[in-house]
């Protein structure tokens, strides 16, 4: 269906779509002096290059949406394979509307071959700061013949009719999965909630879904989704996402594509186009980290190599175009982090830090394992200074990698190289006890750990002291996976020590010596997500940990509480 405008000396003719991917929510944040958000999508490639994106406030009635207010309309950007971001003011959710619909045109008009919205309306701002890849590769009419007032005000009756009639034509339930329902906009920084409360999802790890698997590998995400429209206000304010979103692996090499389309793009538009996880990403703001799957399964630099892996390169160079396509930016270099993927955010004022713990590792061998990093220096660097910083606050560290308990294999007969047979923190012990040292030395309060990558869900809580001191207490939760469909991938419970002590040989200051003392919970085994709540109490802080899986009749209670200090 089309709307062409009355008889002119111009064809002027749209067809409106949904997106074909996304709604993919980032955070608020501040742009050009506003509070927006960074919404995120595809468009449909039988059709082709969109000529405008319209965000239209709807509320819902009789099984169709309705405009509730002025739709604003952007300039899309898309590049090669059709992804595009645009800046939404978070007034369109001030509306009172249901939510805000992502609606894309598609020139059906010869006349309009070569403009672009920006000559329809020049006041659309010029963000010198954007990616290459939001810039258009088609010649702007700006260099050919400038479109004059009467096509101007054409085009833009053309495309208020083809919204009218798309909002008439199709159904609420049809157009849900364009959306974007998240609450918007935040409560104010300074506000009291988000002083005191919490939540916030984990989830990692899910596998390819194949030809039947459809409902079964979209399970979990289908549970966020209930407990997001259950919940409320009251429920999970983002979600993490600790690695192996996709797997370029799939086969373990028996039959994974290598082109690099097939490779390291097709399973992205496969991830995002599941129904389970659009539903997820259009209601919550989502901060994600690349692990081995995204490159290939236990990535590591070779010991030999000169060069940076291609095949690493690839794959961070997927995740950056796909994966951070709505936030965070990515941060400055710093020192021999030349391409930094960590990033530290806040959530109201809470405050995490997002780190990498797969591409800046180095090689390990018998002889070097005492000097192999997890980490770069200027990363391991960003995170102590990240960590010094006062504040009575919970300090979230999210990683890939599992950063205790310790794998069996790691530390079996007690000899420094078992640290070669882990892919973990444990694999990389002069990081690990870096990072537990300087925590024990500052006294550093209220730190918590999150992981994905095992397949198995635990609690480990972590004392860090001197014979003679009072313990500083950290927590390691660990929750995997989101859906693994072959059991022998998953690790279990033997694999791991979960009850022992151990020294530490970090780095202090004046010949200080610390234990590490751990204790570990387990959660039930299977697909799941873990949600993490934390909230004021007595002057300190609470945590309650909840593995979410499947529900059974007279399955036991999944939720671990504890006091943070």
């Amino acid at each position: 269906m089309s709307t062409t405008a009355a008889q002119t000396r111009w064809n002027v003719a749209f067809h409106a779509e949904i997106a074909w991917l996304g709604p993919i929510m980032g955070a608020a944040h501040e742009h050009f002096g506003q509070r927006t958000v960074t919404i995120v999508g595809a468009e449909d490639p039988a059709l082709g290059r969109s000529f405008a994106c319209a965000l239209v406030p709807v509320t819902e009635s009789d099984g169709h949406f309705h405009q509730a207010g002025p739709y604003k309309t952007f300039e899309p950007d898309s590049d090669v394979y059709g992804w595009f971001a645009v800046e939404a003011s978070a007034s369109l959710w001030a509306t009172g509307a249901k939510g805000v619909l992502v609606v894309l045109l598609y020139s059906l008009s010869g006349d309009l071959q070569y403009y672009t919205w920006q000559d329809v309306d020049s006041s659309v701002p010029y963000d010198p700061g954007a990616p290459m890849f939001f810039s258009r590769v088609n010649p702007s009419a700006r260099v050919l013949a400038k479109m004059d007032d009467e096509m101007k005000e054409l085009v833009k009756a053309a495309i208020a009719d083809e919204i009218k009639e798309l909002l008439r034509r199709e159904t609420a339930e049809t157009l849900h999965w364009a959306l974007a329902e998240r609450r918007m906009p935040n409560p104010p920084a300074d506000s009291e909630a988000n002083d005191t409360r919490l939540a916030f999802a984990i989830g990692s790890c899910q596998y390819p879904t194949a030809m039947l698997e459809h409902e079964v590998s979209g399970a979990s995400y289908a549970r966020l989704d209930e407990r997001i429209a259950r919940d409320g206000a009251s429920g999970p304010q983002c979600l993490l996402l600790l690695g192996d979103q996709i797997y370029v692996d799939g086969t373990a090499g028996l039959f994974d594509p290598t082109s690099q389309f097939d490779r390291y793009v097709r399973p992205y538009q496969l991830l995002f186009r599941m129904p389970q996880v659009r539903n997820v990403l259009r209601r919550l703001p989502v901060y994600t980290m690349m692990d081995d799957h995204e490159i290939v399964n236990n990535w590591e630099p070779g010991i030999d190599e000169r060069r940076p892996d291609p095949a690493m390169i690839d794959g961070r160079h997927a995740y950056v175009k796909f994966q951070r396509r709505a936030g965070p930016d990515l941060v400055t270099p710093v020192g021999d982090s030349r391409f930094p993927l960590w990033y530290p955010f806040e959530v109201g004022r809470f405050r995490f830090f997002m780190a990498d713990t797969r591409t800046e590792r180095t090689s390990r061998t018998a002889r070097t394992i005492a000097a192999g990093r997890i980490m770069s220096e200027g990363q391991m660097s960003s995170l102590l200074d990240w960590l010094s910083e006062p504040s009575d606050m919970p300090r979230i560290i999210a990683s890939p990698s599992i950063l205790l308990p310790r794998h069996s294999r790691a530390v079996q007969r007690k000899l420094p190289v078992s640290a070669l047979r882990s892919d973990g923190w444990d694999g990389y012990p002069g990081s690990l006890h870096q990072v537990l040292a300087y925590i024990a030395h500052q006294k550093i309060r209220n730190v918590v750990f999150v992981s994905g990558d095992e397949h198995l869900s635990c609690l480990a809580r972590i004392e860090l002291a001197r014979p003679e001191d009072d313990p500083v207490v950290v927590h390691s939760v660990h929750c995997s996976p989101l859906f693994a469909p072959f059991p022998f991938a998953n690790s279990e419970e033997a694999d791991l020590v979960p009850d022992e002590s151990f020294a530490l040989h970090g780095k202090t200051g004046k010949g200080a010596r610390y234990r590490c003392r751990v204790r570990t919970e387990f959660g039930p085994p299977g697909d799941g997500f873990a949600v993490l709540r934390f909230h004021r109490e007595d002057g300190g802080w609470k945590m309650y940990c909840e593995f979410d899986r499947a529900h059974e009749e007279g399955a036991p209670a999944s939720t671990i509480e504890c006091n943070l200090a």
